[in-house]
């Protein structure tokens, strides 16, 4: 910056009172605030908040809407499976419910791409007792939603036990 151009912000911001540079300074941050997430930000963080419910609740005609038909997941049993081999296991009652919760870390968008990372804690009080132990370790996971037609789906998930 030119020592002219801050000789004329010098003078300018003096031409203002304290009263209104404090109003501008309130309304910066608060402008800030409120447009500090985009759009796709905040639906990306609704969604994969409706995702881990439906999946809780093992609500496989919401998982329908919000997984993609070409999923792929790597789990906690360190197993690649699909969207019809989750929706199977869903069905028949062989995955073992643990509630947890998700706690995101990182959100990134690139065009449409959202890339979640976060941690997901189980709440050992929820497990039968019949739950394999590598269910109740946390996880960090990465959730990959690609944008079609106006709608987020999930296309990709990995899951990894972290060993305390």
């Amino acid at each position: 910056m030119s020592y002219e151009l801050i000789c004329k912000l010098d003078q300018t911001l003096k031409s203002y009172s304290m009263k209104q540079l404090a109003s501008v300074a309130i309304f910066s941050v608060m402008s800030i605030l409120s447009f500090g997430q985009s759009k796709d930000e905040t639906d990306v963080r609704a969604i994969d908040a409706l995702e881990l419910q439906s999946f809780l609740k093992s609500d496989t005609l919401a998982l329908d809407k919000l997984w993609s038909k070409d999923l792929v997941v790597t789990n906690p049993f360190n197993r690649v499976v699909t969207f019809l081999q989750i929706k199977a296991l869903i069905k028949n009652a062989k995955i073992t419910q643990v509630k947890f919760t998700r706690e995101i870390e990182r959100l990134t968008l690139n065009e449409n791409i959202a890339i979640v990372m976060a941690k997901e804690i189980p709440d050992a009080s929820t497990a039968s007792p019949a739950a394999p132990k590598n269910l109740l370790l946390p996880r960090q996971v990465t959730n990959i939603w690609m944008k079609k037609n106006n709608t987020w789906q999930l296309v990709a998930r990995q899951a990894t036990n972290i060993e305390n």
